[in-house]
Order: C-alpha cells, then structure tokens, then sequence
C-alpha cells in the first residue's frame, strides 16, 4: 500500500507490521509544492509484480525484488487509476484538462496500446470527464468519474451500461467515491469519502447495501481492496495527515 501523496510503497503484515518499502524515484511531480513521484494507483499482477501509476506521467512495474521499471509514458495525459484484466492488460484511467480524457489498455508488458475507451451519452458527451478509478469485471470496465459518480462500459465498444451516482442510497453528503474495487462475485466496492462508508453494488448498478465504517472507528475512506478468499475488506482513511487502515470481514 501507499498513503495518500507518498512516494514510497510498503508491505505489512496482517498485524500490521512492516515488512519492507520500495520508493519511486522520478521527475518533479505536477504540483508546485510536490518534489517527489506521487503514486496514484496500484496493481498486482499473478507474478507478484507491481503496475504502479505515478504522478510525472509514467506507469511502472515494481518486481517482486524491488527493482523498478518504467513501463508506459502516458503525457500528455496523466494517469490515474490502474488495474489489470484477466489477460493482465493495463488498463489506465488517462486525464487532461480538456474533453479528451478516457481509458486506455495496454499489453502486459506496456509496449503497445490495445484501444482507448470513451463513455459517450445519446448526445455523444464522453462522461469520463475525469476518471480517477478503474475495475474490470466481466467483459465491463467501471470507473470511478471525477468524485461524483461511478460508469461502468462494455470492455470493447465503449457502451455504457450503467451510472451509479449514490442516490439509491440515504446520504447526508453528496456522493463522493473515491476508492474502488470488485469481490470474486464480481460485485462492486466503492468508498464514499464525504459520507464515510462503503457501497456494495453488484455488477448492474445496482446497491446491495452500505457499510458505515465510521461505526468501526474509520474516517474518511479511500483506498480499499478485498481478499475474497477470507472476505476480509482493507480499507484506508484520512484523516488529519494521519492513516489508518480498517480490516472488516464483511463476508460471511
């Protein structure tokens, strides 16, 4: 895991005890006050590999040793989320200021990019206006747009198939996802950052139900990943520059 604006990527155990940490080095980071490669995003490929995206406009692969690569030069957009398909393709959430952001998939080993992914409306709008996360879950990728709603596409022609924008739930904030990620029942997990807690949606687009961590002592939820085998969910908050990260068996 990573924490938020950090360029150093570290191992715990399930107590929570370090085991070691990798740092990426690079270029100056987009932001004035940054002088270090943030890390956006993570993958694990089934090699134990890491695809890591980083703020200088690069993606990387992270081996199991340590060592560091440089896989995909993505300027002049910037990449945010990243994940893998079950061909361990990247997949890349890429931003700009304009109307040309959208999603883009590489082979494996970065070298080749297979398509570009757009998520157009009946007035041919793209909705990834800023996509920031990114799954892939039965022939859909489901991205996370701009911290206000969650597009799920069909995987080769772009189609989207649904929205999911928090309103079948009871909110007290406006719908904030901001971390994300699929369980082996090829449900969704979205964090809600403003409203503290987790949507569970399956792969309709549907909301399954809610699970308030702040009643788990959480705050402010990001980044989350699930263990399917042992339905465990790792959560991470933010809070006053200070992280913690829950681990909830939300699986029977």
């Amino acid at each position: 895991m990573a924490s938020i604006d950090s360029d150093t990527m570290y191992l715990y155990d399930i107590r929570g005890k370090e085991i070691r940490s990798v740092m990426i080095k690079g270029q100056r980071g987009f932001l004035k006050k940054a002088n270090k490669t943030v890390i956006y995003d993570m993958a694990l490929q089934s090699n134990g590999d890491i695809v890591v995206s980083c703020c200088d406009d690069k993606v990387r692969r992270v081996s199991v040793s340590g060592k560091i690569t440089s896989l995909i030069n993505t300027a002049p957009f910037r990449p945010w989320g990243v994940c893998l398909t079950d061909r361990e393709e990247i997949v890349v959430c890429m931003t700009e200021a304009g109307n040309q952001s959208h999603v883009a998939m590489y082979t494996p080993d970065g070298k080749s990019k297979v398509r570009e992914i757009t998520a157009r409306d009946r007035n041919n709008k793209n909705l990834f206006t800023a996509p920031c996360r990114v799954v892939t879950n039965e022939g859909q990728i489901t991205v996370i747009n701009n911290e206000e709603n969650v597009v799920s596409v069909e995987q080769h022609s772009g189609k989207v198939l649904w929205v999911y924008d928090g309103s079948q739930a009871t909110l007290e904030q406006n719908f904030y996802p901001s971390g994300m990620c699929k369980d082996k029942f090829s449900n969704i997990l979205v964090t809600d950052y403003k409203n503290q807690c987790i949507h569970y949606v399956n792969n309709r687009g549907s909301l399954l139900s809610i699970i308030m961590v702040k009643d788990y002592g959480l705050e402010y939820p990001a980044g989350i990943c699930v263990d399917s085998q042992s339905g465990y969910i790792w959560c991470g908050g933010d809070h006053d520059e200070v992280g913690d990260v829950l681990i909830l068996k939300y699986l029977r």
